[in-house]
């Protein structure tokens, strides 16, 4: 898989975790009365989503290596 390819789906991910973290901490706010909206909600979100993507772009990166070993 080329390198564009192989990062296009990442990618992708990385902006729905992003766009669905900011969706639900604003539907927190609006309807319930219990729960606020948060930034550092928001950021939590997505450095767990970059660590997967920085995750599974090493993995398959060393799997690339082991595979030609």
């Amino acid at each position: 898989m080329s390198g564009l390819n192989y990062f296009k789906p990442l990618v992708l991910a990385l902006v729905f975790s992003f766009i669905f973290g900011i969706i639900i901490e604003l539907l927190q706010e609006l309807f319930t009365t219990t729960r606020s909206a948060d930034i550092f909600d928001i950021l939590s979100n997505v450095l767990g989503a970059s660590l997967g993507v920085i995750s599974i772009s090493l993995l398959n990166r060393n799997r690339k290596i082991l595979d030609k070993i």
